[in-house]
């Protein structure tokens, strides 16, 4: 996209809550090649908007993907694609105070698909939830991509991944990406989409940045009969690289774990597939262990 053209924001629902107290205690009481990014016909009108901290602009659409995001962020980024069909699902409404765009189920190789993006007032980062249910007495086995184009278009470049080169690989939780101007617009960009510390039974298999367009993908997501899985991911936008960096690697390492899950239940955390896993094989998750201090290294603490 061609930067002089200016991209007219359209207003829609806005949850701008900076200001506003929210808690996140309940969660204790209760887890190569060119790539063609086939933009879908999806309506534009009205989007969810939500801000973060810094005021940043989350523009959720049907399908619940980023338009712009601030200043030319995105130009279409975080669709879903399950199988090779992108979802649309219409976005419907808010649920957490605001907080949480939601998008309606769709069937989609014989799964109820749907989204949800949460964007808490305190944090700079939006929280994507992929939501596969299986209403059949079969397991069913996809792929599931993410896609899409970014804002900094044929200037954007890798500033940093979690094994802290620019080469982004398979072997990474995460990726910042901009363009060749640090602290100036559009924004620098974190995608995060795995653990460095707790990583979960399905990690990434694809990356690809091709030019300005992008996709990372799971292959053989196995969503078992009468059963969910959820596949959690970040998008973040900040005022420079390190800011960003720093968001990833907090991230992914689980120092905020507190709000990263905040609003959702136990049995959401436990079908996040991606994330959360339980490396000392204790049967406790390393989430809750990492929030009730014990240690995710030693298996004789799983049942304190």
């Amino acid at each position: 996209m061609n930067k002089r053209f200016h991209r007219l924001r359209g207003k829609g629902l806005s949850a701008r809550g900076a200001g506003r107290a929210w808690f996140v205690g309940a969660v204790l009481g209760i887890t190569a090649g060119i790539f063609l990014v086939v933009t879908p016909s999806i309506s534009r009108a009205a989007p969810i908007t939500l801000f973060d901290l810094k005021g940043f602009t989350y523009d959720i659409q049907d399908g619940c993907y980023l338009l712009d995001g601030e200043t030319n962020a995105y130009d279409s980024m975080y669709y879903l694609s399950v199988d090779g069909t992108t979802y649309t699902g219409t976005r419907s409404g808010t649920e957490e105070d605001g907080m949480e765009a939601l998008c309606d189920p769709e069937s989609i190789s014989g799964l109820n698909v749907r989204r949800k993006v949460f964007v808490p007032p305190t944090m700079n980062w939006a929280r994507f939830l992929e939501i596969l249910e299986n209403p059949t007495g079969s397991d069913i086995t996809v792929d599931v991509r993410i896609y899409g184009n970014l804002g900094s278009d044929g200037e954007t470049g890798i500033f940093g991944t979690s094994s802290g080169d620019l080469n982004w690989t398979t072997a990474d939780a995460w990726v910042v990406t901009d363009d060749a101007d640090d602290f100036a617009t559009p924004p620098s960009l974190a995608h995060i989409y795995d653990s460095t510390t707790a990583p979960g039974t399905e990690t990434i298999d694809t990356v690809s940045l091709a030019g300005d367009d992008m996709y990372y993908q799971w292959n053989d997501i196995t969503v078992p009969a009468g059963g969910t899985v959820i596949i959690m991911h970040f998008g973040a936008q900040h005022f420079a690289n390190a800011l960003a960096t720093a968001d990833a690697t907090g991230l992914s390492s689980l120092v905020e774990v507190a709000p990263m899950v905040a609003d959702m239940v136990p049995t959401e955390l436990s079908q996040v597939v991606n994330w959360f896993g339980d490396q000392d094989g204790d049967g406790m998750l390393d989430l809750w262990e990492d929030l009730f201090g014990l240690d995710s290294d030693d298996p004789g603490d799983g049942d304190e």
